[in-house]
């Protein structure tokens, strides 16, 4: 009885006040209707990254490498890079984790 009320909008055959969903229940309680938005909002995104994710893999295939490394400007090399970037990524964490 209580879901016809819902989707009729009636009591017994008699209509209901507006603005409420059935007479045992106001409106303030009344369950929220189900969202109304689609995983295709998700699934674009997904599908993109996918299409990007195939294309490098593809490029990455038929492409011969050139043997040049690519330098990080003011480093001596790349472990002194890696060294120094993983010391300011360190950093710039414990002072988010400690401003939180």
């Amino acid at each position: 009885m209580f879901r016809w009320a819902i989707r009729h909008n009636t009591r017994g055959g008699e209509p209901l006040p507006e603005g409420r969903w059935s007479a045992e229940q106001p409106a303030e309680t009344a369950a929220a209707p189900p969202p109304t938005g689609s995983g295709l909002a998700l699934l674009i995104p997904a599908a993109i990254g996918c299409a990007v994710s195939l294309g490098i893999r593809l490029y990455a295939h038929v492409h011969t490498p050139a043997g040049l490394a690519v330098n990080v400007a003011g480093f001596s090399g790349p472990l002194p890079a890696k060294a120094w970037l993983t010391t300011i990524a360190i950093k710039v964490a414990d002072g988010q984790i400690s401003l939180a």
